[in-house]
């Protein structure tokens, strides 16, 4: 959800909405997603990205704090700490952002597929 390509996306909120049709959140976390309330506005460095033609990648790394509440069956927590790159096709490379994704992650009982329920980016 945090990769973006401006040849084919119009904003941010694209990353965020083909999460939401490839059926890995929950309901509610979904409307709140298609609305555009997951991310913030495109901005500047959107237009900048956009001048290159640029996509992003995406480097994850396990950032969970002792401390964090205990996974039952049913809610997991996660912690990562986000890198996102932007890459022009014109060989440009800006600067990369740095996020703390703060993720819950819900499902219905054991066995059944774990969906994001919350997502905050600081």
């Amino acid at each position: 959800m945090l990769t973006y390509d401006t040849a084919t996306d119009a904003s941010r909120t694209e990353a965020s909405r083909r999460m939401v049709a490839a059926g890995w959140c929950t309901a509610a976390y979904g409307a709140k997603a298609k609305a555009g309330g997951s991310q913030s506005a495109s901005g500047a460095s959107w237009t900048t990205w956009t001048s290159h033609r640029a996509y992003t990648t995406v480097d994850l790394t396990s950032a969970d704090q002792a401390g964090r509440p205990a996974d039952t069956e049913t809610t997991a927590f996660r912690q990562w700490a986000v890198v996102i790159t932007p890459h022009g096709r014109d060989k440009w490379i800006g600067p990369p952002e740095n996020y703390t994704a703060f993720v819950e992650l819900v499902r219905s009982g054991k066995g059944a597929s774990w969906r994001l329920n919350s997502l905050s980016l600081q």
